[in-house]
């Protein structure tokens, strides 16, 4: 879970629910081409790789980002994704 707490489960199991609320609030952002700022904050967790646990250096930092802020990312990724296949652009 990022910063907002919401687990996926959460999101998964009302998705008849909250599907139009949450497509609702894309559409805002996209028209109005603003993100909010508090979908923009992560929590930074360190992630084990190998060797000494007792070196920093065999550490990597990851962030969680809040769960709506990754669905959106999909979203923005899929819909640039077809643009670009679409028009042969890459």
């Amino acid at each position: 879970m990022g910063i907002d707490g919401i687990n996926g489960i959460f999101v998964k199991d009302g998705a008849i629910i909250l599907a139009a609320p949450i497509r609702d609030l894309f559409d805002l952002s996209i028209k109005f081409s603003t993100f909010p700022d508090n979908c923009k904050v992560a929590k930074l967790k360190p992630l084990y790789k190998k060797g000494s646990k007792l070196d920093p250096k065999n550490y990597r930092p990851i962030s969680l980002l809040p769960l709506i802020s990754k669905i959106f990312e999909k979203i923005i990724h899929t819909q640039t994704q077809i643009f670009l296949d679409e028009n042969n652009i890459l």
